[in-house]
């Protein structure tokens, strides 16, 4: 018995999916049209895209990175100078830290805020002064 028929048998769907190439193979012209449409396909993408980039304009190199991170911002108009001081300035409680007695809501306005926090805010105006000021500044 042939092996051909009983691969026929066994496996029909690769047969079919053999057809079409069987059929190609047949004709030299077919082989030849068959070699020109693969070609153009794998030779359209990169023309396109080189058609793409024809009209953009050369902009030179790119600039120097480490020039650019190196730029000194003098201390007069410099923000962390002042957030560096008021972090200086600034008192912690480490009581209310550690366990809290009431629980505090970070987002109550001043009115409704609990007496800790007042507290707290009032012996740190100063460090909240000076980081007011820092915030004035537009460079850090």
């Amino acid at each position: 018995m042939p092996l051909t028929p009983a691969l026929r048998r066994g496996f029909p769907t690769l047969v079919l999916l053999g057809a079409p190439f069987r059929w190609i193979a047949r004709s030299r012209r077919r082989r030849w049209i068959a070699a020109l449409v693969f070609l153009a396909l794998v030779a359209t993408p990169p023309a396109w895209w080189m058609l793409q980039l024809t009209g953009l304009p050369d902009v030179g190199d790119p600039f120097d990175v480490a020039a650019f991170r190196s730029a000194t911002i003098p201390d007069d108009r410099n923000a962390f100078v002042l957030y560096k001081q008021a972090a200086e300035l600034l008192k912690w409680n480490p009581e209310y830290l550690a366990k809290p007695s009431v629980k505090a809501d970070r987002l109550a306005r001043w009115p409704a805020a609990v007496p800790e926090v007042r507290r707290w805010l009032e012996d740190n105006r100063q460090a909240l002064d000076v980081y007011r000021q820092g915030a004035e500044r537009a460079d850090a």
